[in-house]
Order: C-alpha cells, then structure tokens, then sequence
C-alpha cells in the first residue's frame, strides 16, 4: 500500500499556501472559510472545489473525494474546522439537553470537552488517509503575544493539532520575490532536514516529494502521486 503523506503548509496571506495545494495530484480543494477564499485559485487551476459551511459538508466533499477516486484532498484554511465542530457539537449537545430539560450552552462546557470536539476533526483526518488519499492542510499567521503584550513575531494559526499530526510541516515565504518553502518537520528524513530541506525554491507537491526521495534515498512511487490531470471539473 502507498504511503499518503499529511501536510500541514503556513505562511503570510498571498504567499501561495492555496497554490501549493493545487500542485497536488488529483486534488479536491475545500474552501472552510467563509468568504470561498480558495474559489479563484481553484477555477485558475481547474481543480475539484467545495466550499463548505458545516463539519458535515466537509464528510460530504471527503466522500466525494473517495467515490471518484481522488487522490489528494486539501482544507483551505484550516483554522476553521474547529469552530465548525464546535457548532456541531453544541447543536448534538443541546439536543440531548432538551430532552431531560438542562438548560442550552452557548459555548462548549466544560473545558475537557473539547477533547470530544477535536475528535470530530481528527476522525475526518483518519478518513481521509486510512482512504489512501493525500491529506494538504493550510495555515494563516497571526501576531504571538506574551501575556497582553505583542511580541513581534508571527506564528502558525491553523487546527491546533496539525504541528504534531503532519508528516511533513512547509513553511512557505516570498524573498527577493522568489517564492520558497522551508521545510519544518519531516518524519521521512528527520535530522537531515536542516541539510537537504533548507529551502526549495518554486514549491510545489512533486518538488517536495522527489526532495524527500533524494535525502531519504526512498523511491517516490512508495507515495501517493496520482494522475495530476484526473477529472479536473469544477462542481
């Protein structure tokens, strides 16, 4: 069986993030957001798209995804499918809660219970790879703060499990107007990821990819590559 690969790729608004995403074989591009920022992307490059506004859109697009023989699919931003479950749960939660007449929550309660909402998540996850299909998650950047105080520097805000459920973390950036990724995880190659993982200019899935083979001395087609031409029609 063929290796699936999870990646979680960061970076500034208008680095490519959406982009990379697209040089995915066989992708289908869910756009969480509210606002269909992944739309434009994925009619230029003619890729599978559904923008979803609830957890259960999101089932509905991965099944769609494993019905037709997809081989990548990829949330655009992630930083939504927490509240999306988050909705979920209190809709089931609250159900329950009338029937023995407990009064409604607004928010989830007690804490522990997020436990029970993340897991919502992490099924889809488990889904979409136990399916064999590659699994690309985007991150925003917000402002890191120390207590009150800004700090200065910017970090990752996607889905909060992402930095240790991927196997692969790219950091995406322009310099010099070049765009590049800097790899900051890699379970394939580990402590050779500084050496080889540097930075790789014009990124993309199959750069990354053959960049892992090369360090790792593996053979690509232990990955899932799929067709990059397959079916790419717009819903």
């Amino acid at each position: 069986m063929k290796i699936p690969l999870q990646i979680e790729v960061y970076g500034e608004s208008g680095v490519g993030k959406t982009h990379f995403c697209t040089t995915s074989p066989n992708p289908v591009l869910i756009d969480v957001s509210p606002t269909a920022e992944s739309k434009v992307n994925a009619i230029l490059s003619g890729c599978k798209y559904f923008q979803c506004a609830s957890l259960q859109d999101v089932r509905d697009a991965v099944e769609f995804a494993k019905d037709e023989n997809y081989s990548s699919v990829c949330i655009d931003p992630s930083i939504y499918l927490q509240p999306l479950a988050v909705e979920e749960w209190l809709v089931e939660e609250n159900a329950q809660r009338r029937k023995v007449d407990k009064s409604l929550l607004t928010s989830v309660y007690p804490f522990q219970r997020y436990g029970d909402v993340r897991r919502k998540v992490d099924d889809i996850f488990t889904d979409v790879i136990g399916s064999g299909m590659n699994l690309i998650c985007t991150s925003q950047m917000q402002d890191y703060y120390d207590g009150d105080k800004k700090t200065g520097k910017r970090v990752p805000a996607g889905y909060s499990k992402l930095d240790f459920q991927s196997h692969i973390r790219l950091r995406i950036a322009i310099i010099a107007k070049e765009r590049v990724c800097f790899v900051r995880k890699n379970r394939f190659v580990d402590v050779l990821s500084e050496k080889y993982f540097k930075k790789i200019p014009d990124p993309s899935f199959k750069c990354l990819v053959d960049n892992i083979c090369n360090a790792a001395g593996l053979d690509k087609d232990i990955f899932v590559i799929g067709d990059v031409n397959h079916d790419r029609k717009q819903k």
